[in-house]
């Protein structure tokens, strides 16, 4: 369930509660601790480390007038 999730996490914008929802877990918390205990990284953490850059918020332009 959990590297089912690893895959909906990178390959899908869905929020990580409903990927919890999807894989089998209906306790956001297990889910999350369950994950970081298998994975070593918490879901969000997970996501922004191997998450497409597209995916990734972009940084702010620090463009100076």
């Amino acid at each position: 369930r959990v590297l089912e999730a690893c895959e909906l996490l990178v390959g899908t914008k869905l929020p990580i509660t409903e990927i919890a929802l999807q894989v089998g877990f209906y306790d956001h918390s297990a889910f999350s601790k369950k994950f970081s205990e298998l994975i070593g990284v918490s879901p969000r953490e997970y996501r922004k480390r191997y998450g497409s850059p597209a995916d990734q918020p972009s940084p702010r332009s620090g463009r100076i007038r």
